[in-house]
C-alpha cells in the first residue's frame, strides 16, 4: 500500500504501508530541518534560524506528544538535514490517535515555559554530549560532510545560548509546517480508510505559503587532515566527499553506489550522506589508512559489485520485514529530501556494474577527503 499526495490545503506529503500486527502501528514524522543552519522568509525576508532552535523545537512536539500519548513510545532523531519524530502506537489505536497526533504537531502553540524548560534541557544535553569524543567527532566531521550547511559546533552552541521564544515561533510558524514535512506510517487497521482521511484532514487554520530555503556555500575544501591534541580519547574519523552540487545522475541511484563503494572499501564502521546538493561518505577509526588514494586507484571487480549491491539490498528488505519502526524513519528522512527510497528499492536489478564505471570515471576528479585525529591528550 502506497499513497504519496498532499492533505488538503496543506501539502503534507503521506506514505502508508503496512505492518505485520493489527496491534502495533509506527508513525514517523520528518520536517526539512536538523543541526544544520537555514535561513526562513517571512514576508520575502530573509531570516537566520539556528541549528539549536531546531533541537529546542523539535524535542518541545515531543514532549507535547508524551503528555497526550504517555502509553506510547516515542524518539526523536536530529540529523543535519532532518529532524524526525517517531511513534509506536501500541494496542490498535490507530485511527484513534493519528488526527491528534497531527494536530498536535501541526497546530498546538508553543508557550513560553515549554521554551524555558526545554532550552535549558538542550543546553545540559547537548553540552553534556560535547564531552563524548564519539559524539564530538561525528559532529565535527559534519561540516565537511555536508559542505553546503552553514555549520559548526560553535555556531549549534551559541544558537542555543542565544536563542529566544520569538525565533522558536517564527521556526514552529515558517519551517514545521506540513508543507515542509512528510508522514510514513505502517499500520493495520480496518476502520481506517486513508483515501478518505487524505481528503479530509489537517484544514483550516493550518494552511501556509511560507517556503523555507537551504543555505548553499559550497564549500570546496582541500584534502587535510586536522589534529585535535587536547582530545580526552585517541579516536580518528574522516569523509569522502564525492560532489559538493546537484549532478545529472539520479540521486537513488548513486545512492545504490555509495553504499557499494562503503561496503567493498570500508566494511563497517561507515555511514552514506546524500542529498540533491552533496554526497559523502563518513567513516570512522581509520586513522592510519588513506582512503582516497585508494578509491582512485581501485579496480573494481564484477563479482564483488553485484554482491555488494545485493547484500545492501538484503539489508533493506530485511529492516522492511522485521522493523518497521526504524524502515518508516529512514523512508521519511530521505523522503524530506526529496530522495524516493521506495523507488530506489525497485530499481536494484537496473543498477549495473558499467553504469557504476561510468559514475566512478565522472566523478572521480572531485573527490576530496577530510580526516580528524583526536590524540587521546598526547
Amino acid at each position: 500500500m502506497f499513497q504519496h499526495k498532499p492533505i488538503g490545503n496543506n501539502k503534507l506529503k503521506c506514505i502508508f504501508l503496512e505492518a505485520a500486527s493489527d496491534q502495533e502501528a509506527y508513525i514517523s514524522i520528518s520536517y526539512g530541518a536538523g543541526y544544520g543552519d537555514r535561513l526562513v522568509t517571512e514576508n520575502n525576508e530573509m531570516m537566520w534560524v539556528g541549528g539549536g532552535s531546531s533541537n529546542i523545537l523539535t524535542n518541545i512536539k515531543k514532549k507535547q506528544l508524551q503528555e497526550k500519548f504517555p502509553g506510547f513510545e516515542l524518539n526523536v532523531q536530529i540529523t543535519m538535514d532532518t529532524s524526525t519524530i517517531n511513534i509506536k502506537i501500541t494496542d490498535g489505536m490507530f485511527t484513534d490517535a493519528i488526527d491528534p497526533i497531527l494536530e498536535t504537531l501541526f497546530t498546538e502553540k508553543v508557550t513560553m515555559e515549554a521554551f524555558q524548560q526545554q532550552k535549558e534541557t538542550s543546553t545540559h544535553d547537548f553540552a553534556l554530549h560535547m564531552k563524548n569524543p564519539a559524539f564530538n567527532s561525528m559532529m565535527d566531521i559534519q561540516e565537511f560532510a555536508i559542505p553546503n550547511r552553514l555549520f559548526n559546533t560553535d555556531l549549534l552552541q551559541q544558537d542555543l545560548v542565544d536563542v529566544l521564544y520569538d525565533d522558536i515561533l517564527l521556526l514552529n510558524d515558517t519551517l514545521f509546517r506540513p508543507e515542509n514535512a512528510i508522514m510514513v506510517a505502517a499500520y493495520q487497521d480496518r476502520n481506517f480508510n486513508e483515501s478518505n482521511w487524505l481528503e479530509e484532514k489537517i484544514e483550516g487554520e493550518t494552511a501556509g505559503e511560507r517556503t523555507v530555503h537551504h543555505v548553499f556555500k559550497r564549500n570546496n575544501f582541500r584534502n587535510m587532515v586536522r589534529q585535535v591534541y587536547d582530545s580526552r580519547e585517541e579516536r580518528a574519523i574522516g569523509t569522502l566527499l564525492f560532489r559538493n552540487k546537484p549532478i545529472d545522475y539520479k540521486t537513488e541511484m548513486e545512492l545504490i553506489y555509495l553504499q557499494v563503494i562503503a561496503d567493498i572499501i570500508f566494511q563497517e564502521n561507515y555511514y552514506v550522506n546524500i542529498g540533491k546538493d552533496y554526497a559523502s561518505i563518513v567513516y570512522e577509526n581509520r586513522g592510519k589508512l588513506e582512503f582516497l588514494p585508494k578509491v582512485l586507484t581501485m579496480k573494481w571487480d564484477e563479482k564483488e559489485f553485484y554482491k555488494a549491491r545485493d547484500d545492501y539490498y538484503t539489508r533493506l528488505q530485511y529492516v522492511k520485514t522485521n522493523d518497521a519502526g526504524k524502515f518508516i524513519s529512514i523512508l521519511g528522512q530521505y523522503f524530506v529530501r526529496d530522495i524516493n527510497f521506495l523507488s530506489m528499492m525497485n530499481i536494484f536489478d537496473s543498477v549495473t556494474y558499467e553504469a557504476f564505471l561510468e559514475y566512478m570515471q565522472a566523478i572521480k576528479i572531485k573527490l576530496a577527503e577530510m580526516k580528524i585525529i583526536y590524540s587521546g591528550g598526547g
